[in-house]
């Protein structure tokens, strides 16, 4: 997530019919406007390929866009309730929420906006969890196979994208809190450094577990922060 200069709230549609562009699918929700990306359905299509039916991978797909959009449905909605103006965007490496700042925040304003996206998905996934206990699924497989995807992409993802790697939103709150605690630079610091450490190991460890997209992404978000440690006080990496 990410912040940009002060500017008016622009109070958007509740909802709207989808707009079809080639720079990607624009619509108002909850009056926040969401725009997705092409690349989003390519990506969440080739990652699910390897023994899956079409159908399968179509509820998939869906699936994965729904559980995607809640999550940063759920940081919009936080930075709303905080007076700022946030657009959501789902893209190939999934999404990000931005608001336009029209009052300061403070640093637990951010914290909740953090961590609202994965609670939002824990909320809705324990409350599909209890209306399957009091009435069981009985319809068509396909259905029980989305319940079965929602879960995942809400419990999983929530959980990866709390690990204290930034920019996941684990590692936001973690950079808040130390910032907080240690001072703008020096916990920006320590929490690049905490990041490049689980990053290399959720890397190892995701590729050991077969789940090759999570240790790409670890990988990735590892070596951004190695690289944007150069300059922070305190660091001298080699070139």
């Amino acid at each position: 997530m990410k912040a940009s200069p002060s500017a008016p709230v622009i109070q958007g549609a509740l909802v709207s019919k989808p707009v079809a562009t080639r720079n990607g699918i624009f619509f108002w929700l909850l009056r926040n406007l969401v725009r997705v990306r092409y690349t989003f359905f390519l990506v969440a299509f080739l990652a699910a390929l390897g023994g899956r039916s079409v159908v399968a991978l179509l509820v998939w797909v869906a699936v994965a866009f729904g559980a995607v959009l809640v999550h940063e449905l759920g940081h919009a909605l936080a930075a709303r309730f905080y007076r700022q103006d946030p657009r959501i965007e789902l893209h190939a490496m999934g999404g990000v929420t931005t608001w336009t700042w029209v009052d300061e925040l403070k640093w637990h304003e951010r914290l909740v906006i953090y961590l609202a996206g994965p609670g939002i998905g824990f909320v809705l996934a324990g409350l599909l969890y209890l209306a399957q206990l009091v009435a069981p699924l009985s319809g068509p497989s396909v259905l029980r196979l989305a319940r079965y995807d929602f879960f995942w992409a809400t419990i999983a993802w929530g959980v990866f994208n709390l690990l204290p790697v930034i920019p996941l939103d684990g590692g936001q709150a973690l950079r808040e809190i130390l910032e907080r605690r240690m001072g703008a630079d020096a916990g920006r610091l320590l929490a690049r450094k905490i990041s490049c450490v689980v990053g290399f190991a959720g890397l190892l460890t995701a590729f050991a577990l077969d789940q090759m997209w999570a240790g790409f992404l670890c990988g990735i978000f590892a070596f951004d922060n190695l690289q944007r440690m150069r300059g922070l006080p305190g660091v001298a990496l080699p070139r």
